[in-house]
C-alpha cells in the first residue's frame, strides 16, 4: 500500500514538473517580438532572467521620442522585480536620446559611463543604484535606410532586487541585453553596422571605482599623470577611470582629493551623443561654440574637436563636483582647468583620430 502511495505521489510530481516545463516552453515559444517585431525574447532575458516576461510596444501617443522615432517598447519580469524600456531612433532623435541615456547632466557623479565592451560602439551608464542604461550608436552602411540608429535600453530594479553600483552581474547582464537588442535592431532596420562580439566582462561604474594616485592614472584618466604635481597644489591627488575604448560614444574620468572626495569630472561625448547634448534644451549647463568656460560661476568648461570623416564631432567637458554636506565645490584656476581639459581631450580624442581640440581662452 505504501509503495502504491509513493508511486502515485511520484506520478503527481512528474506531471507537475512536466506541466511547469511545458508552460515555460510555451512562454518562450509564444513570445511575440516587440519594438515592431525587432526585439526577441532571448535578447531581453539576459537582463530580465528566465521567468515569465510581460512585454508590449509603446504607442506613439505615449512616446518619449517625438522626433526621429523608429520604435519603443517595454518589458518586465512577471513578478515585476525589474523592467526594461527600449527606445530606437534615427539621428534626428539625438537630442532626446542623450537625455534618455542619462547624459543630460555631466556635472555630478550620476550618469557616468563605461565602455560596454566586446567591441560594441556602446556604453553602460549608471544613474543610481536602481537605474542604468545600455546605449549603442550604430553607424549604418551607405545603402541603409538610415545613416545611423541609436538604441537605448533603460533598466529599473525594484528596491531590494540589486544594486547597479555594487553588483557587477547586474551591469554585465544589462550590457549583454543591450548588445543583443542592438543586433536585433540592426537586422530589423537593415543598418549593416559593424557590430561587436560577446560581452563577457561587466562594465565599470567609474563613480565607485577605487581611485589611483594621479601619477599612476590609467585608462580614461591616464593623461592626468604629467599634471600630478600641479594638480596636488589644487588638492587633486587621485583619479578613478574606466578602460579606454575608441568605439565608446561616451567616456568619463573622476578626480578626487586626499580625503577621498570626488571633486572634478572630465567627460567626453562623441557623434550623435555630442550633437544631442549640444541641441538638448534640458542639458544642465549649455555649451555653445567650439569652446568656452563659465566665468561668473567657475567650475564648468568645454572644448570641441572634429573627428574622422567630418560627420562626427567630440565634446569634452570639465566640471567641479559638489562634495560634503555643505555642497562645496573645488574651484581651480582657469589655466590649470584648461590644461586638464586639453590633456584629457587630446588623449581620448587622439585615440579616435580626432583633430586637436579647440580650448577655452582667457
Amino acid at each position: 500500500m505504501a509503495t502504491k502511495r509513493w508511486w502515485v505521489l511520484g506520478c503527481v510530481v512528474l506531471v507537475v514538473a512536466a506541466s511547469a516545463l511545458a508552460v515555460a516552453q510555451l512562454r518562450k515559444r509564444d513570445f511575440q517580438a516587440i519594438c515592431d517585431g525587432a526585439v526577441r525574447g532571448g535578447s531581453l532575458r539576459y537582463a530580465i532572467g528566465d521567468g515569465g516576461i510581460k512585454a508590449s510596444d509603446v504607442d506613439e501617443l505615449d512616446s518619449e521620442l517625438p522626433f526621429g522615432r523608429l520604435s519603443e517598447c517595454r518589458a518586465s519580469a512577471e513578478d515585476d522585480s525589474t523592467g526594461l524600456t527600449v527606445a530606437v531612433g534615427n539621428l534626428e532623435s539625438s537630442s532626446l536620446m542623450s537625455e534618455l541615456s542619462g547624459h543630460r547632466d555631466l556635472t555630478g557623479l550620476s550618469g557616468t559611463s563605461a565602455p560596454m565592451g566586446g567591441g560594441w560602439p556602446g556604453v553602460l551608464t549608471v544613474k543610481n543604484k536602481d537605474i542604468a542604461y545600455a546605449t549603442v550608436v550604430l553607424k549604418c552602411g551607405r545603402s541603409a535606410p538610415h545613416e545611423g540608429i541609436l538604441v537605448n535600453v533603460k533598466q529599473m530594479l525594484v528596491e531590494g532586487e540589486g544594486n547597479f553600483s555594487s553588483d557587477k552581474r547586474k551591469r554585465l547582464k544589462l550590457a549583454q541585453s543591450g548588445a543583443a537588442i542592438a543586433s536585433d535592431v540592426s537586422k530589423k532596420w537593415e543598418c549593416g553596422s559593424q557590430l561587436g562580439g560577446e560581452v563577457d566582462r561587466a562594465p565599470d561604474d567609474v563613480a565607485v571605482n577605487k581611485p589611483l594616485p594621479l601619477s599612476q592614472a590609467t585608462g580614461t584618466c591616464r593623461a592626468m599623470r604629467p599634471l600630478a604635481a600641479t594638480a596636488k597644489k589644487w588638492g587633486i591627488t587621485r583619479a578613478a577611470s574606466t578602460g579606454s575604448d575608441s568605439r565608446a560614444p561616451a567616456q568619463d574620468c573622476v578626480l578626487s582629493n586626499s580625503k577621498g572626495d570626488r571633486v572634478y569630472r572630465l567627460s567626453a561625448l562623441y557623434g550623435p551623443l555630442e550633437a544631442g547634448f549640444r541641441k538638448s534644451s534640458s542639458s544642465l549647463f549649455q555649451v555653445s561654440g567650439k569652446a568656452g568656460r563659465k566665468e561668473k560661476n567657475p567650475g564648468w568648461a568645454w572644448a570641441g574637436a572634429k573627428c574622422p570623416d567630418g560627420s562626427d564631432a567630440a565634446l569634452f567637458t570639465a566640471s567641479s563636483i559638489e562634495h560634503s554636506k555643505e555642497n562645496k565645490r573645488l574651484i581651480v584656476g582657469a589655466e590649470f582647468e584648461t590644461k586638464m581639459l586639453g590633456a584629457f581631450a587630446r588623449d581620448l580624442g587622439g585615440r579616435r583620430g580626432c583633430d586637436d581640440p579647440s580650448l577655452p581662452t582667457g
